[in-house]
């Protein structure tokens, strides 16, 4: 029996309450880019993330793009709708989509290089327009602990926002959404949300298995990773406009950044 949506609230409640969704019919728009991007040739670029979805994150499958839309000076992805839990909202132990997890991040293809520091420099330098002058600290501690990091990164494909709340379990395979760009390109990025994405305790403390699992694939760049997680979260600042998240944020900021 077809489960009855209820429309915007059952798309927050599984985790879709990200910028811009809409609901029309049985397909749901996520906003992505703005006005600045209406240059791009969207064809070219729809084609280019569908071949670097399927040929990276494998065993994990993506939500089918099947539009590309303007509309309100806005950017959208269409995607069928899809009645299903995301990992953050489902209750079983997600054995099987833990160790899909597992196998996407240790089985991409990367190549050890040097850059670093300057790779999260110019991160930091495109975060810096949109952030309040209360919030640059952050900036400035984060370039100041690049010292105490090594310069050595692993340069790979990354999806950007590899998180819970993003990954759908159906038909006992997780399916991805949120395709937006990573401006750093690593799957050490990749790693780093996904360990911010467990931050609630009560999630943490079920799965801590899969973190320990997946940092200990790359214990060598926990440096790096713990500095991308605070990139990370300096990257949600911007964009907090949610009074309690914004205040979450800036807490988890002032513990990690001292």
């Amino acid at each position: 029996m077809k489960q009855k949506r209820s429309g915007m609230n059952s798309l927050k409640h599984k985790g879709l309450s990200g910028f811009g969704i809409k609901v029309k019919g049985d397909v749901v728009r996520k906003w992505t880019v703005g006005e600045e991007s209406s240059a791009i040739l969207m064809s070219d670029f729809l084609k280019q993330l569908k071949e670097s979805f399927s040929n990276n994150l494998y065993p994990i499958h993506t939500v089918d793009i099947i539009g590309y839309k303007k509309e309100d000076k806005q950017f959208y992805f269409e995607m069928p709708y899809i009645y299903a839990d995301t990992l953050w909202t489902s209750g079983s132990d997600l054995v099987s989509e833990k160790e899909q997890i597992r196998r996407s991040l240790h089985n991409r293809t990367r190549i050890e290089v040097s850059g670093f520091k300057s790779v999260v420099t110019d991160e930091l330098k495109r975060i810096a327009p949109m952030l309040s002058s209360r919030d640059m600290i952050y900036c400035h501690r984060i370039k100041d602990s690049l010292s105490l990091c090594s310069d050595k990164y692993l340069h790979g494909y990354a999806h950007g926002d590899f998180g819970f709340s993003n990954m759908f379990i159906y038909k006992d395979k997780i399916h991805m959404i949120d395709f937006s760009e990573s401006f750093i390109y690593s799957p050490l990025m990749d790693i780093a949300t996904l360990s911010l994405s467990m931050r609630n305790e009560n999630v943490f403390a079920k799965h801590l298995d899969i973190e320990t699992t997946v940092l200990n694939d790359f214990k060598f760049y926990m440096p790096q990773i713990n500095i991308l997680k605070k990139v990370k979260m300096l990257s949600w600042l911007c964009h907090a406009a949610d009074i309690p998240w914004r205040q979450e944020l800036i807490k988890m900021l002032d513990e990690q950044i001292k």
